[in-house]
């Protein structure tokens, strides 16, 4: 009874080992050097220059994912949409405070892969 318990102990804990890693790490992108895009494909996440991580679909080729419409501070719901092979980020939203607050403005970033500092 203590033997199988320990044994089961001992699988628990390899089956743990292993799961840690097997998920990658979430990626940090630099966006005209000045702007952070942060994915983990791992947890289905994406998020803008430090706003909270929003649910993205992944493909091999884009992530895209939106963030929620704030009308306290006049924002709209913003898309974005990164293109994987050139690095391009694309930021779509509806520029409530302008002339025409039904017109769609759209933003290109250029990313690269963040490095750490430290």
């Amino acid at each position: 009874m203590k033997l199988q318990s320990i044994i089961q102990g001992m699988v628990l804990a390899a089956i743990v080992l292993v799961a840690t890693q097997a998920f990658a790490a979430p990626v940090n992108l630099l966006c005209e050097a000045r702007v952070q895009v942060t994915f983990d494909e791992d947890r289905g996440t994406a998020s803008f220059g430090g706003e909270p991580a929003s649910v993205a679909s992944f493909t091999a080729t884009t992530i895209k994912w939106s963030t929620p419409a704030d009308p306290g501070i006049g924002a709209s719901a913003v898309d974005y949409k990164l293109d994987r092979i050139s690095g391009i980020l694309y930021q779509s939203y509806f520029c409530l405070n302008c002339m025409d607050p039904k017109l769609r403005q759209t933003a290109t970033w250029t990313c690269v892969v963040a490095e750490k500092k430290f």
